[in-house]
């Protein structure tokens, strides 16, 4: 963004003293190359229908937004940099006439030749192009000197509109108006001296022909018809208005005229030679304004502001014409400080020691007196003199200067205050000052610097310091702080509004007392700056001063408290921003700035109440640039949305606030900002619509927001149908694998009946096996045999042992699990039974260590008996010597282990026997164990490890069998 300068001193006439303009001129902001303009020599202003601002230069075409420039040249697609005329057609294209006669069209950002432009050369040749224009059908009417109007239709053919063969006593010029206001003209090769002028003038109103004009004129000829249907042309420096079939002289400028343009009041600015006039609408002169420039055209814009076009001194933009400023040379004349009036006209005291006479009424302005002090503030006292506050202080009397009497070189710096008892002080760095005609005594001394004094209805005097405000006790001589709210800060200038104390602070803007309570209105509130150091009271309206313009309170109301804020700076027509003082006089606001003196009306509203017209100026996706259209389609992936916009507003000064919008499906993001561009990244799918509102300096909206519409497709895997086909997908998976898993729970809890259906006859067999008819038979023929030899204690020992054993294997056949110790006492009396029976064939021995917990630990029942069985009849019961069984326990931190083992003949031996005595009864214990070990492991989950070991001597002969158990440990109390 370019920073224009808010000041350009203008070059204007100096009078003797070199310090003034002639006299109070418009405020103006200037514009030059400094400012980004391709140069200083303009020809024309345009305005299109979107706010923005062409100008034709000596090197190339221009145009303005109120932030920068944008120039085009041979690059864009001229090829004749030097443009003279611009107009638009009804397709909103820019046309553009250069120095060799050529057209030119804008199409976007880059320009086109007209396609007839050879034609257009062929007639121009070495002639001077005059004007041109294009009609709705894209007719083109040009012409150049001595070759009159000629006109090409868009098929490319041509025709002669107007000849200007140049009859030998008469100067000819002719002017067609194509359109209402649209005229195009020429006139003959060379203009004859002492020959009349003869005007030839075509319109479909009027319908006159011709008017013979006096000889001799110098300059050009200019046609203007007015919004009130009336044509004026000017000639040299004359006006004329036509009516009642002639042309009747109404002004005679300073110079030549170069153009006519009629502003929405009805007034007429009229550009020449040697600077600008404005007419009344009756033609009276109104003002005379930037003397010796030549002036090409003149433009009012859409918001009332006047742009000026200059030959060689760049533009000239007056966006306020209420304001008028005095412009001083500051080699002479530094910085005005104070202001005061005599209510007829005001003075002003410099930095420079000068105290200046200014008068709206007057011309010039006057110095009245200089000094080599600077001056702080003046007054008007009752015998009309002017009091200066200076270092070395006095008063104006009769254009002469008189310095106080002291008893010492006393200065004064402060305000002067006249009391109600008719006393005159003036505050200063020490303390308060009488002054008494024409001496100063001191009235009070403080230990800090007082600004400003004021006195209240009641005679109370209040003293802004650079610490608050106190009241003075004249009794005392002392001061009490008025306020704890400002107590540390620094107030220049205490006044009241509507008998409410009100004052300037510099840090929390302006304090107003109401009902006493203490109100600040400060930049939060809309006020310029918090620094006000100066404040003017005129009724309910309050002026405050500050380095960032003038902001103007109107109080509507005090209980409650109401008021609105208008703010008045650089955007509102001021040259210099930085005030140092403001006064009334009468119905003007005087302001002294650090480089100007200014005045306006009072009433001036200082409103821009043209809403700012806004635009779409680049859409960048994924950096690219594409072109602006109304709605956009993208993919997934292209999200990184950059968007740039624009509004018009000149008298806002590039201040404008922007509103955005970004409207999703879910969400909305709203901001706030003077940025002219948003991005927004991987930005998620959806509908998007991007809206942009723009306010003006005066909090003006744009009538309607402009918006652009996009959406961001969804991936494909975000999808309906997609997420559809997957959740299909994902429930047919699941339906198969829960299907699958039911059938396995099926098969498993199908698996897991069979396993106990078999482990309940395995069971079943294993109490068959253990109480087998042979094993019975075999102890009731033992218990017959002990009867018959009369051993009656031992048949009764054998029949209890016996009943013991039935009742231990039919409690644990019960209970798929008991615990080892009662599987251990079953083992032991099946052991012992064998025995008696082999009469002590063999001899039986457990060992348990003494780590195991036999009463707690838990074993499948009916486990060890088999392998018993198995090693008395199968190992023991063929042994010639006598055998030994051994049955051992002990455990780890995992499983119970039981080793069983026995000297008997071994499985080999015990296989070959039993096969010869086939007809024997044969043992299925150890089998059906086994079975059931299987059974129970896969019904618990667990793994019971069994195996069987063949033993041998040294010698490889047979020394009995191992059968080990590792069974996994589990722990039930034993205690009821």
């Amino acid at each position: 963004m370019i920073k224009f300068r808010a000041v350009f001193i203008l070059l204007l006439l100096l009078f003797a003293n070199n310090i003034f303009s002639q006299t109070a001129t418009f405020s103006f902001r200037h514009y030059s190359t400094d400012n980004g303009l391709p140069s200083s020599q303009i020809y024309q202003v345009l305005q299109d229908q979107e706010g923005f601002l062409w100008f034709a230069t000596d090197h190339g075409l221009s145009r303005y937004n109120g932030y920068e420039f944008t120039n085009f040249s041979t690059s864009e697609g001229l090829t004749d940099n030097t443009i003279f005329k611009l107009q638009l057609d009804t397709k909103k294209r820019l046309w553009m006439q250069s120095f060799s006669g050529q057209l030119f069209y804008t199409d976007g950002l880059k320009i086109k030749p007209y396609k007839f432009n050879q034609t257009i050369k062929s007639i121009v040749k070495s002639k001077i192009p005059l004007s041109f224009f294009v009609d709705s059908n894209e007719v083109v009417y040009f012409s150049c000197t001595s070759a009159g109007v000629y006109k090409i239709d868009i098929n490319g053919n041509v025709t002669n509109v107007f000849n200007a063969r140049q009859p030998v006593d008469i100067n000819k010029v002719y002017y067609y108006e194509i359109e209402k206001g649209k005229f195009v003209a020429s006139n003959n090769t060379n203009a004859l001296l002492d020959n009349p002028y003869k005007l030839y003038f075509k319109n479909n109103l009027e319908n006159f022909d011709s008017i013979l004009l006096p000889p001799n004129i110098k300059g050009q000829i200019v046609v203007k018809r007015t919004n009130g249907n009336r044509i004026l042309l000017s000639i040299a420096e004359n006006l004329y208005i036509f009516q009642h079939g002639e042309f009747i002289k109404v002004a005679s400028l300073q110079a030549a005229i170069t153009s006519i343009m009629e502003d929405h009041f009805g007034n007429f600015w009229i550009s020449t030679s040697k600077g600008v006039t404005c007419l009344s609408p009756n033609f009276n002169v109104m003002e005379v304004f930037l003397n010796n420039e030549f002036v090409s055209s003149i433009l009012e814009d859409n918001e009332g502001g006047i742009w000026i076009s200059t030959v060689n001194n760049g533009l000239f933009y007056l966006n306020n014409l209420e304001i008028r400023t005095y412009i001083f040379n500051p080699d002479s004349l530094k910085e005005p400080l104070c202001l005061a009036t005599d209510n007829i006209g005001v003075y002003a005291g410099f930095w420079s020691g000068k105290l200046v006479y200014f008068s709206s009424t007057v011309a010039d302005p006057k110095i009245v007196y200089s000094s080599e002090d600077y001056i702080y503030h003046l007054y008007f006292d009752s015998k009309k003199r002017i009091l200066v506050s200076k270092r070395n202080a006095g008063y104006l009397e009769q254009s002469k200067f008189n310095g106080f009497k002291a008893n010492k070189n006393t200065g004064l710096k402060g305000e002067y205050l006249l009391r109600k008892n008719g006393d005159l002080i003036n505050a200063t760095i020490a303390g308060l000052y009488r002054i008494t005609d024409n001496s100063i005594t001191a009235f009070a001394h403080f230990n800090q610097r007082v600004n400003t004094i004021f006195e209240d209805k009641n005679s109370q005097l209040y003293l802004g310091t650079n610490n608050g405000i106190f009241v003075l006790n004249e009794t005392t001589n002392q001061l009490k702080i008025w306020n704890e709210s400002l107590e540390g800060l620094r107030v220049d200038k205490i006044a009241a509004v509507d008998n409410l104390l009100c004052a300037a602070t510099r840090g929390k803007g302006f304090m107003i007392q109401t009902k006493d309570s203490i109100n600040f209105i400060d930049e939060s509130k809309g006020l310029c700056n918090n620094i006000i150091h100066r404040i003017a009271v005129f009724k309910n309206t309050v002026y405050c001063a500050s380095y960032n313009g003038i902001s103007r309170i109107e109080f509507q109301s005090f209980d409650p408290l109401k008021y609105s804020i208008t703010n008045i700076g650089l955007s509102e027509g001021l040259i210099d921003k930085e005030i140092n003082d403001i006064v009334m006089l009468r119905d003007t606001v005087w302001v002294a700035s650090k480089k100007t003196i200014t005045f306006f009306p009072f009433n001036s509203s200082f409103i821009n109440k043209t809403p700012p017209v806004i635009h779409f100026t680049e859409f960048r996706v994924n950096q690219e640039r594409v072109d602006l259209l109304p709605n956009y389609s993208f993919s997934h992936n292209t999200n990184n949305v950059s968007i740039s916009f624009e509004a018009i507003s000149f008298k806002s000064y590039s201040k404008i606030i922007y509103k955005v919008y970004l409207i999703s499906d879910l969400d909305t993001f709203i901001s706030t900002s003077s940025n002219r561009q948003f991005e927004f990244l991987a930005l998620k799918p959806g509908n998007y619509t991007f809206q942009v509102s723009a306010m003006n300096n005066s909090g003006v909206w744009s009538v309607n927001p402009i918006k652009l519409t996009f959406s961001i497709a969804t991936p494909f895997w975000k999808t309906y149908w997609f997420i559809f086909l997957i959740a299909s997908f994902l429930l047919i998976i699941g339906w198969l694998f829960i299907k699958n898993r039911i059938n396995r729970i099926r098969e498993a809890e199908k698996m897991q009946t069979d396993f106990n259906k078999q482990l309940v006859e395995l069971e079943i067999k294993a109490l068959r096996a253990q109480m087998n008819p042979h094993f019975i038979f075999n102890v009731i023929n033992s218990i017959q045999d002990y009867i018959l030899k009369n051993d009656a204690r031992a048949a009764q020992r054998y029949l209890s042992k016996f009943a013991k054993l039935v009742r231990s294997i039919l409690d644990n056949s019960v209970h798929g699990e008991v615990f080892l110790e009662d599987e251990l006492k079953a083992a032991e009396l099946y052991v012992e039974l064998e025995q008696q029976r082999f009469e002590d064939k063999f001899d039986f021995e457990i060992i348990i260590n003494e780590d195991v917990d036999i009463g707690s630990l838990l074993v499948p029942s009916m486990i060890l008996q088999p392998f018993l069985e198995n090693a008395i009849k199968h190992g023991i019961s063929n042994l010639q010597l006598k055998g030994k069984i051994t049955l051992k326990v002990f455990q780890n931190d995992t499983f119970v282990k039981v080793l069983i083992s026995d000297n008997g003949i071994g499985r080999a031996a015990a296989a070959v026997i039993n096969k010869l005595n086939a007809s024997d009864h044969i043992s299925y214990g150890s089998l059906i164990t086994t079975k059931r070990v299987e059974a129970y492991n896969k019904v618990h989950n667990t793994k019971i490890d069994l195996r069987v070991i063949d033993l041998y001597n040294n010698d490889s002969s047979a020394s009995g069998t191992l059968v080990t158990l590792e069974i996994p440990l589990k722990y039930k109390s034993n205690i009821l």
